[in-house]
């Protein structure tokens, strides 16, 4: 059995949230103090998510840009690579 402990960056208060792992799956979530908080938790041990302040460009969209919710997985490759990605405008 494995361990984790995260502080919930969802609300203020900052709770100490621990998660209990056995063979990789969550098996009890505990400090939380609110269904964000919960949530927040599972997201964070099963496919944690970090704001990227970068952008990728949308040719012939009104807003020729656009920032992103990233797995922290693909952060290598968006560094790396982001430059030659764009988006095609769908409408």
């Amino acid at each position: 059995m494995r361990d984790a402990e995260l502080i919930c960056v969802n609300c203020p208060k900052g709770c100490r949230v621990a998660v209990h792992l056995e063979g990789g799956k969550i098996i009890e979530i505990e400090g939380y103090s609110c269904k964000e908080g919960l949530s927040y938790a599972e997201q964070e041990i099963t496919r944690p998510m970090r704001i990227l302040t970068s952008t990728v460009r949308i040719d012939g969209a009104v807003n020729r840009v656009l920032p992103g919710l990233l797995p922290r997985a693909r952060f290598r490759w968006i560094f790396g690579e982001r430059r030659w990605v764009r988006l095609k405008d769908l409408e």
